[in-house]
């Protein structure tokens, strides 16, 4: 009966979790130019939450202080596609892209979406050591740019 009350007098262990550091950053005031055929470190210059101050937003790069399994999602609004480009994308990786295949992931998309702009969605879950690190990049076969404060990065430790 939800009704009944209940008097609780002993300690609960074990349950719930605190799920810290998260990094909540945007792309603030300014579009961040792409150049062609190069692969370009996303700057998300606004933090509007970093719990464990392990994003900086002078370089990109989000530096692993506790580890665990992480949750890295991010979206781009990739602006001034032209038509021309065969393809742009982006990919989660660490900070000097040595990661490739099951350790990072990444999403490409034509160039040519009629409308000049396009929105890449990325997300996964990976374990991290202590000063792994964390970084966007984006690359295209022309040169465009990423939207200001429609460009979002979020970093959360899971509670595992």
């Amino acid at each position: 009966n939800l009704a009944d009350t209940y008097a609780f007098t002993g300690t609960v262990t074990g349950a719930g979790g605190v799920m810290t550091p998260v990094v909540s950053a945007i792309r603030f005031s300014t579009s961040q130019a792409i150049s062609s055929s190069t692969w370009t470190r996303i700057i998300f210059n606004g933090q509007r939450l970093d719990t464990g101050d392990i994003y900086d937003n002078s370089n990109g790069v989000t530096t692993i202080a506790e580890a665990g399994k992480y949750l890295v999602m991010t979206t781009l609004n990739v602006r001034d596609l032209t038509g021309t480009s065969n393809y742009f994308g982006a990919a989660i990786q660490n900070s000097d892209r040595s990661q490739s295949g099951a350790d990072s992931v990444g999403s490409y998309v034509s160039g040519n979406t009629g409308y000049g702009w396009k929105n890449i969605h990325l997300s996964q879950i990976k374990s991290y050591s202590v000063n792994d690190t964390i970084a966007i990049y984006c690359y295209g076969t022309e040169a465009v740019s990423l939207a200001d404060e429609s460009c979002n990065l979020t970093i959360c430790k899971i509670i595992e």
